[in-house]
This record gives C-alpha cells, structure tokens and sequence, in this order.
C-alpha cells in the first residue's frame, strides 16, 4: 500500500519533471499531477491522524512545493509566449 510519504515523494517528481519539460502542456500536465500527490499525501496523513484538529485541511499544499509551484507558475506564461 502507498504511504502518504509516497505521495510526497511523487509529487516532488512531477514537479521537477515539469521544470525539466520544455512543452507548456507536458508541464501543466506535470504540475497538475503534483498537486493531485499533494492533495492525496493530505488526504491520508488527515484520514490517519488522531486528533483531527491538527491535521491538514486537505487542500493545503507543503510550504515548499507551494512556493515551488508558485515560481513555476509565474515562469509559465513567459515560456508560453515564447
């Protein structure tokens, strides 16, 4: 079975292959796929955890790949005029 660490460690990889894709589609496709490891990893550490006041609301993303994907974010529109 899949661990939430699992899922973070997915969604790491998709991220750093869309910073390594050079089609604008295969990297939407890439950061999309991220976010959905994210948003599972979320899911599970909050159906896991014991006291459900301190887990995360589940649409919340890791602090350091919601900063990485907000910079993807704003490199993405320059690349797409390009």
């Amino acid at each position: 079975m899949i661990s939430s660490d699992d899922c973070k460690t997915r969604a790491v990889e998709c991220y750093q292959a869309a910073q390594n894709a050079t089609d604008y589609d295969a990297r939407q496709t890439l950061l999309g796929l991220a976010v959905q490891w994210c948003e599972l990893a979320n899911r599970m550490d909050s159906m896991n955890s014991d006291d459900k006041s301190t887990s995360a609301s589940g649409d919340e993303l890791p602090p350091r790949l919601h900063t990485l994907l907000k910079k993807l974010d704003q490199e993405l529109p320059a690349q797409k005029d390009q």
